[in-house]
């Protein structure tokens, strides 16, 4: 069985005269199992702030901004980093801010 990480194979070729060999190597390197983490480890807003404070759990908020603020950002970040964050349906690279949101 392969175990997840490297797995070294060797192959030896033996040639004829029984003596002369010449060896290979390969390593395979096994994934890990798909994570089934989708939570965030942070959210945060350019502008006014997350009523209540982010938990990876809730997953409801409110925030106010005032009336001069037009556009904000929001910025994710993933818990596990092999997933993946949208933003409004937009990909946003975990860690970074989506564009404006008008």
């Amino acid at each position: 069985n392969l175990n997840v990480g490297d797995n070294t194979i060797t192959v030896v070729g033996t040639a004829q005269d029984g003596v002369t060999t010449q060896t290979y190597t390969i390593t395979v390197n096994r994934a890990a199992p798909a994570s089934n983490v989708a939570t965030l480890a942070n959210l945060v807003l350019s502008q006014g702030t997350l009523t209540p404070a982010f938990a990876s759990g809730t997953t409801i908020y409110t925030a106010s901004v005032g009336n001069a603020v037009t556009s904000l950002t929001v910025t994710p970040t993933v818990t596990d980093a092999n997933a993946t964050v949208t933003v409004n349906g937009n990909t946003v690279a975990s860690g970074n801010a989506s564009g404006a949101i008008n």
